[in-house]
């Protein structure tokens, strides 16, 4: 996964010349975001999704509800019946 840094590395000012070392940056850091990342451009997921931190990230809203959850185990720590 590239760094902030390395993606801020790639901002161009006006009238900075695009050269090909710049390209090739800009292509590995596209490649690397496309087929690197835990959840790819698709939306595939290819490894474990960790959060940053414990109990601090929702997924969906009261309005936009996930319809189907397919899973071989859960660990829950509470469940909430509506």
């Amino acid at each position: 996964m590239p760094t902030w840094e390395e993606i801020r590395e790639l901002k161009l000012k006006t009238g900075d010349v695009i050269t090909e070392d710049w390209y090739d940056k800009l292509v590995d850091i596209l490649n690397r975001l496309a087929f690197e990342s835990a959840v790819d451009v698709y939306g595939y997921i290819h490894r474990d999704l960790v959060p940053l931190a414990d109990a601090v990230f929702k997924i969906g809203t009261p309005e936009r509800r996930l319809y189907a959850i397919h899973v071989v185990y859960a660990y829950v720590g509470q469940i909430i019946q509506a």
